[in-house]
């Protein structure tokens, strides 16, 4: 699982299984590259599309955005406007290193997922409205050495820049067998908690 970063947690760096299942999406190279004199970064995010029909298959956009360094940009005397592009982070485990799920990317394409994150978005899928989120094995081209070095670089700010973050814990019969979890977010404060 992959903790939203804070000051008082050192953050630890997600581990990068690549899928040996074929895939026939082809990522494209982000537009701003590590060390831009504007101290702006790029992500791409998954932009999750509706469905009212759970086993429906998971069709997604995958949209770069770029994040600024807002402490930089207020000290400089610019009027340079950045759109905040509003979606949240998916925290969950990886688990084995096996992609027998299908996540269709629009207009053709299809990225190989694990099963928990399978069903984490279809779970989390809304039936009338496209959800964006930040999912690190799809909006990380995983087999881009630079890129994803680059990217889990960036993981503090990408969580930090998030609308929030979803931890995503399994299926129910996954959850109860984590009791230890279930009765730490059950005392915690302000946790939602979402099981399918």
């Amino acid at each position: 699982m992959h903790p939203a970063p804070s000051n008082s947690v050192r953050h630890s760096l997600p581990q990068v299984f690549v899928s040996t299942s074929k895939m026939n999406y082809e990522y494209a190279q982000l537009s701003i590259q590590p060390g831009d004199p504007r101290k702006v970064f790029s992500i791409r995010l998954l932009h999750l599309q509706p469905s009212t029909d759970r086993d429906a298959p998971l069709e997604c956009r995958l949209v770069e955005t770029q994040i600024p360094d807002y402490d930089y940009l207020c000290q400089q005397s610019t009027s340079t406007v950045h759109v905040k592009c509003e979606y949240q982070a998916l925290s969950y485990t990886w688990g084995e290193s096996q992609f027998p799920q299908s996540l269709h990317v629009l207009p053709a394409g299809v990225i190989n997922i694990t099963g928990n994150l399978h069903s984490a978005l279809q779970t989390l899928r809304k039936p009338d409205k496209t959800l964006v989120l930040w999912v690190d094995a799809v909006c990380i081209d995983q087999a881009n050495i630079p890129e994803r070095n680059s990217q889990v670089s960036n993981i503090p700010r990408t969580y930090a820049e998030a609308a929030g973050v979803l931890v995503w814990l399994g299926t129910r019969q996954r959850a109860a067998r984590r009791p230890t979890v279930s009765r730490l977010l059950h005392r915690t404060g302000n946790t939602h908690c979402q099981r399918s």
